[in-house]
């Protein structure tokens, strides 16, 4: 339970790690994660 938890919360500050350094590249990062996302789904 506690790897677990470890592992979530290792996962969550990377992802808010890359998430600022792409939003500092590209302040209309959300728009393009958005597209990506429903090009994935296949909208």
């Amino acid at each position: 339970m506690r790897r677990t938890a470890f592992i979530l919360g290792s996962g969550l500050l990377s992802f808010v790690a890359f998430w600022n350094s792409v939003t500092w590249c590209h302040p209309s990062a959300l728009s393009l994660l958005l597209e990506l996302q429903w090009a994935s789904i296949g909208g």
